[in-house]
């Protein structure tokens, strides 16, 4: 017997098309964008696309529907909503006055009249209603419908679950890791040392890399801290690269050692710089069979490089460089900072990379001999450096193991629910993770594996229930872990089992984090740009919006910024925009490699910028990836709570922000609707907004004008000057934009203005093309061409290149504005803290700091000589290349010294 969840169920699906049609129908075509949308209508441009995306995605979900309460609560919303938008309509043929939903019954059987025929979106537009021209209510047409595809991409019905026939991409990592395993046990068991036992723990690194040729796949390295049995060094950072090779021939006296072959394609396990040695082993004379492990191990102090080969084990020539900084620091695990409440301190985007490591990690070593089959959040530990001992470094998670065989199955196990409990136990701790709730604070009993599955999921049903941010793909990944029936009646052995862990869990938690860019997590997979055959946006048209509420006319400004080129048709023409794109991914990657790692963590007090451009719409899970690195305000509409982007300059602008500051928040003020008409009195506003009520450390504004407005040089002025500042707030650090005009005109204003610091674009070999004659000395350029960043959903259509994480590449001062301020961000988190440090009495170096100097660095005449210091003339131009001063071969204590002495 049909239940009301099932009625309402099949009335939606019934009077869905007519909706989709509708949406379809009013959503600009992608010739229409192409063309321009004039401003007076990109508003309404913006809401149908985003309707017509919303609509379209649920008709596409509307099969996973399973009758949970979220999905049958969440339908219900959608049916009286669209259920109220009729009623204001003359619908003909209500025949169901007495029942639910009688307007959408009666729309329901004209509907069946139209048989199998498509449905006409201009028959059915004013009948539906949805054109309402209301910002609330368009705001709660988008969320209800959002709310209900949220609902039914969290679902626990199997059906949604990929179970994919081709080759892994990790087939070999498995196989790999038990060699590696097997050879330690094997000297280990055998060591004769005083102290067996004692010194047979390892810790192994989780930070994993991801290859997706498996027949390629040779080699790998694994990152481990081994414990020893020195006194006063019981933890000794090393590294174990395995070949997977045929066993190699031992040399005879006559016979010099050869090296061992090794395949071009490697898995490198953790993170890695493009400083390191290379794969390729030591030469032979490097090579030393390893005899007793643990008297070796002691000899060395530097980092251990093993080589295993053939079922042999080789020390290699150590390595000078140590990454984790063991020297006076120590471990603590996941289960000591969840119950000690220091785990809610942490960002959302720490939380999904982390549950994301070790998800990926586990996937790797199940059935393996690394992990046990009962494990738990008390084998996953972080390492605490001795300049902070408050805070762990969370983006280098471990797993404590031992050097022993696996325990065999009891008789036991045969009798649990869950007939994978290592695959429970990731369940759990994911779920521990989200939740930052440990599962024994749930105990009231003995611990047994059965009533903790029970108890994991009666917490799963209240996070989803209670939580209004989390992310679908991060309860499907929970979901999957938890539930035995999902996976394992169809999966026989531990590949299959492998290839469903990797596809319905590492997938999922993998797209969260795709949304602020895999790469900050994992710089050894990035790759170099494709060529984008377009980096400039649709040409707006410039009808003017009607702007009674504004009391003073509006200036000529512009935003200065946004380089509108012609696709290049020539070979010549494509063979620059290649070059250029391939200078600009490879400034990126160096960014990444090379000076992201050393910021270590998030700060306690994060670095502080606004952003003033036409606002922020992220695409897709971005939004939630970046939820707690976000604030927003409209200062063309303060009524306004939703945060919008009509044109897509701003969410461009701020996604490259996100990407270069790493751990900065990012406060965004709209100051313009379509980035062609300001007010000089909402600028003003915004700047004054920013210093004192956001407290910002850094501005950044992406537009100009001819002339100097006063308004504007009073708020920047205020801004800038230390006379306005105090304890709580120091003077406020502002970029702005060139132009676009090449040598045709000077630079605009704010930009030449003497409180800012000018940014020109290049790509990153530092050739440009359009940037402004430079000020002589004052100026600083960063890239600025063919950058990828992120772009409304709504204006996809007008794109001919959109990446799947919702990118787009685009050109101009622009886009190197935000940039150069995420590198003074950088500059700021990496050297506020460590000057501090340094200044302490227990200094070791005795470094003389000056106060007046850190503070200084917070100022524009600071920033412009940190800037410098890093900075390489091209052109005429100062190109500004962060690792020529934030580099790993400079120690912490150097890079404050040449700092200190540029400020004094």
């Amino acid at each position: 017997m049909a239940t009301s969840a099932d009625s309402e169920y099949t009335l939606l699906e019934e009077v869905l098309p007519a909706y989709v049609s509708v949406a379809k129908y009013l959503a600009p075509s992608k010739a229409a964008v192409a063309h321009g949308i004039p401003k007076r209508d990109l508003e309404n441009a913006t809401y149908y696309s985003s309707l017509s995306c919303e609509l379209l995605r649920l008709q596409s979900l509307l099969p996973n529907y399973t009758r949970s309460e979220s999905q049958i609560q969440a339908l219900s919303y959608v049916l009286n909503l669209f259920e109220r938008r009729l009623n204001r309509t003359k619908l003909p043929n209500r025949a169901y006055k007495d029942l639910e939903h009688n307007a959408l019954r009666s729309l329901q059987q004209m509907l069946l009249k139209f048989g199998n025929k498509p449905c006409s979106g201009s028959h059915f537009k004013d009948i539906l209603c949805l054109t309402s021209y209301q910002p609330s209510n368009r705001a709660r047409i988008l969320k209800r419908i959002a709310d209900l595809n949220l609902a039914l991409e969290c679902t626990g019905n199997s059906t949604i679950l990929v179970f994919p026939k081709r080759k892994p991409p990790f087939a070999k990592v498995p196989e790999l890791a038990n060699i590696a395993h097997r050879i330690f046990c094997s000297h280990y068991q055998s060591c004769g040392c005083d102290a067996p036992g004692k010194h047979q723990s390892v810790k192994l690194c989780l930070k994993m890399s991801q290859h997706l040729r498996p027949n390629a796949i040779k080699e790998a390295r694994f990152e481990m801290v081994l414990s020893t049995s020195v006194e006063n060094q019981p933890w000794k950072e090393g590294e174990i690269q395995v070949l997977d090779a045929p066993k190699s021939i031992e040399p005879t006296q006559s016979q010099a050692p050869q090296p061992p072959k090794v395949a071009q394609r490697k898995i490198r396990f953790a993170s890695g710089t493009k400083f390191e040695r290379p794969l390729t082993p030591s030469a032979p004379e490097d090579q030393i069979l390893v005899g007793n492990i643990c008297q070796e191990i002691g000899k060395v102090r530097a980092r251990l490089h093993f080589l295993a080969d053939g079922g042999r084990l080789r020390f290699l020539k150590p390595s000078r460089q140590q990454i984790h900084a063991l020297n006076g620091g120590k471990f603590v695990t996941l289960h000591d900072l969840i119950t000690g409440n220091k785990f809610n301190g942490l960002l959302q985007k720490d939380k999904y990379t982390l549950a994301y490591l070790v998800a990926d990690s586990i996937l790797k070593l199940y059935s393996g001999r690394w992990l046990k089959k009962k494990w738990s959040k008390q084998h996953i530990c972080f390492l605490v450096r001795p300049e902070n001992q408050s805070r762990p470094d969370i983006s280098f998670p471990y797993l404590s193991a031992q050097w022993a065989d696996p325990s065999p199955c009891t008789e036991e196990d045969k009798y649990l629910v869950h007939p994978h409990q290592s695959i429970q136990s990731l369940g759990i701790v994911l779920l521990e993770i989200a939740t930052g709730t440990p599962i024994e604070s749930r105990r009231e009993g003995e611990q047994h594996p059965d009533l903790d599955l029970e108890i994991a999921e009666e917490m799963l049903s209240e996070f989803r229930n209670k939580s209004s941010s989390y992310s679908p793909d991060h309860i499907l990944a929970i979901e999957t872990c938890l539930n035995p029936n999902q996976i394992f009646e169809r999966c026989k052995t531990a590949e299959d089992v492998r290839w469903c862990l990797y596809e319905n869990v590492v997938q999922p938690l993998r797209r969260i984090i795709d949304g602020f860019k895999v790469h900050e997590l994992y710089p050894d997979t990035i790759h170099t740009l494709s060529v984008p055959k377009s980096a400039g946006p649709p040409p707006i048209e410039s009808n003017e919006l009607p702007q009674a509420s504004v009391k003073e006319p509006l200036e000529d400004l512009e935003m200065g910024t946004e380089k509108k080129f012609q696709e290049r048709e020539s070979e010549m023409g494509l063979l620059i925009n290649s070059g250029s794109a391939i200078a600009t991914s490879k400034w990126f990657e160096d960014l990444y490699t090379i000076v992201h790692p050393l910021l270590g963590e998030t700060p306690q007090r994060p670095v502080r910028i606004a952003i003033l451009d036409s606002g922020i719409d992220l695409p897709g899970t971005t939004k939630l990836a970046f939820k707690d690195r976000l604030q927003w305000k409209d200062f063309t509409t303060p009524e306004s709570k939703v945060a919008v982007d009509l044109c897509g300059h701003g969410t461009h602008a701020a996604g490259l922000l996100l990407k270069v500051a790493i751990n900065a928040m990012i406060y965004v003020g709209r100051i313009t609707r379509d980035g062609k008409d300001f007010n000089p009195s909402q600028i003003s506003e915004a700047i004054r907004y920013a210093h004192e009520i956001w407290q910002v450390d850094i501005i950044t504004m992406s537009y100009g004008r001819k002339e100097r407005d006063p308004k504007i040089a009073r708020a920047i002025e205020n801004a800038t000057s230390h006379s306005n500042s105090s304890p709580e707030r120091g003077p406020a650090i502002i970029f702005a934009a060139a132009s676009n005009d090449g040598n045709r005109h000077q630079i605009k204003w704010p930009a030449r203005a003497d409180r800012v610091i000018c940014v020109h674009a290049t790509d990153g070999d530092g050739n440009n093309s359009f940037s402004p004659n430079p000020q002589p000395g004052k100026d600083f350029a960063t890239v600025g061409l063919t950058v990828l960043s992120y772009w409304p959903i709504h204006l996809h259509a007008g794109e001919k290149e959109v990446t799947r994480f919702g990118e787009v590449w685009k050109d101009g001062t622009s886009f190197s504005t935000p940039i150069a301020a995420g590198v003074a961000a950088i500059i700021l988190e990496y050297c506020r803290p460590r000057l501090m440090k340094y200044a302490r009495k227990d200094n070791p170096r005795e470094l003389e700091i000056d106060t007046d100097a850190i503070e200084t660095l917070s100022s524009i005449e600071g920033m412009k000589k940190v800037l410098g210091m890093m900075a390489e003339p091209t052109l005429g131009y100062r190109c500004l290349i962060p690792w020529n001063l934030l580099h790993a071969s400079l120690s912490e204590i150097t890079i404050c010294e040449l700092i200190l002495d540029k400020l004094r």
